[in-house]
């Protein structure tokens, strides 16, 4: 595959992903692909640095996100998205993500991390 078509795939997946969101009306500033591209089957995927025209619109999909992981059909629930973070913020949240599971394997349920922080979750009534 040529760098112009895995440009047109890239654009495709983002439009598919933003319909899966129900982001139709979010505007895509630019796409980015990240890292290198490898014809190998077995290799892993890509990111794609997305940048939408306003912080609205980001909140928009980044709250949405979540919604992901309840589809069924496809691979949507393995798809994972998160807002670009500078080298330090990811070393904060890699060891959040690390004590989480540590404290989710020792039988801690309902907790997530929320704005750097790890909070307990509030269950709706309809997911008791």
């Amino acid at each position: 595959m040529n760098s112009k078509e895995r440009v047109q795939n890239d654009s495709e997946l983002v439009e598919e992903v933003l319909h899966k969101l129900k982001c139709d009306k979010v505007s895509v500033a630019t796409k980015i692909c990240l890292g290198k591209c490898s014809e190998e089957v077995s290799a892993r995927a890509r990111f794609i640095k997305v940048v939408t025209a306003s912080e609205d619109q980001k909140e928009t999909v980044l709250r949405r996100t979540k919604n992901l992981k309840s589809m069924k059909e496809g691979d949507w629930h393995k798809l994972f998205i998160h807002q670009d973070l500078i080298p330090k913020q990811w070393e904060a949240r890699k060891l959040l993500v690390q004590e989480l599971k540590g404290r989710m394997a020792n039988g801690n349920k309902g907790l997530i991390i929320l704005n750097g922080k790890m909070i307990k979750r509030i269950l709706r009534s309809d997911e008791n």
